[in-house]
């Protein structure tokens, strides 16, 4: 298990990335006041105390800075769709291992694991799910983009968004939650805001295109018979294409930013969405292993509770 800064008890690795690897932790202090009640029932309040620390490698440590930056703005932010994002829990600073925070954590996979089973069979990522995605992306992308200054993410692909199984704001389907800011561009950069914004569209359109092709591909596109699934793909790829040079006039640039998209596509989407049949949310629920998950939380929890009895 990775070294973690004093005061937090690693318990299961959550991930890792040229950035550096997180780690599901509890504050030890949170341990302490647990042994004298150290029972199944408890389980569940230990588990709400779980964070994630994360923490940076050598040559990465200005992106942990950006990224604590980034969430400590979208934690400034009003509204329910801050919600949608992980939240600092200490902002940490520098140990033996290198530089840390601490933020909630997010019980799920990442949309790019999620997919790999759907690769090597003969089976397509469910629509209703693809739809789901695209809702609740742009919806967060459109209000980071809106803030005064906007708040970019400028890393945006399937392994940086994550499938939140605990958070459902709409029942059945996990939120989808935009994570890894290390990325993100310093206030007062050079580069202009337009060419940030179509980083973060690019990656948007680019998820949602990979997460279609299994259900689309070029053989079969004009056979498929589901034209407002044939309508959306398309249109998927067009503003793709569109918000790869936005500095370029003659690509047809216009309306790929992520308040426009939504525009055309949220009703299809919501009524698709809404018309989810209950076998589509169970493949979903098992393809996210969060049973797996949760055994594997509890046997690592009983277990970090034994051995600080030990240490005691």
């Amino acid at each position: 298990m990775p070294a973690l800064p004093t005061g937090y008890i690693a318990i299961l690795e959550a991930g890792h990335g040229c950035n550096g690897y997180a780690v599901f932790s509890l504050p030890a202090i949170v341990l302490d006041s647990a042994l004298e009640s150290a029972t199944d029932d408890d389980l569940g309040g230990l588990k709400s105390q779980l964070c994630v620390v994360k923490v940076a490698t050598s040559h990465s440590k200005r992106a942990l800075a950006e990224e604590v930056s980034a969430l400590k703005a979208i934690q400034a932010l009003k509204g329910p769709l801050k919600n949608r994002f992980a939240t600092l829990v200490d902002e940490g600073g520098v140990y033996s291992a290198g530089v840390w925070f601490a933020m909630s954590p997010i019980f799920g996979m990442d949309l790019d694991k999620f997919v790999q089973p759907y690769l090597q069979t003969e089976k397509v990522v469910p629509r209703e799910l693809v739809f789901h995605v695209f809702l609740q992306l742009f919806e967060g992308l459109a209000y980071l983009h809106s803030q005064s200054p906007p708040i970019f993410h400028n890393d945006i692909f399937s392994g940086n968004l994550m499938l939140d199984c605990m958070r459902q704001d709409f029942p059945g389907f996990p939120n989808v939650v935009l994570i890894d800011f290390g990325n993100a561009p310093s206030q007062g950069s050079k580069i202009p805001p337009e060419s940030f914004a179509s980083i973060d569209c690019w990656g948007a359109y680019d998820a949602l295109w990979r997460l279609t092709l299994k259900g689309v591909t070029e053989p079969n596109h004009f056979a498929e018979t589901d034209r407002e699934w044939v309508d959306f793909v398309t249109e998927v790829l067009h503003k793709k294409r569109a918000c790869s040079n936005p500095q370029d006039p003659g690509r047809g640039t216009t309306g790929w930013e992520p308040h426009f998209f939504p525009e055309k596509f949220r009703d299809v989407a919501e009524k698709r969405r809404a018309n989810t049949p209950p076998e589509v949310f169970k493949e979903v629920q098992k393809g996210l292993q969060m049973k797996h998950l949760e055994e594997l939380l509890e046997d690592r929890l009983l277990a970090a509770l034994e051995l600080h009895l030990l240490k005691e």
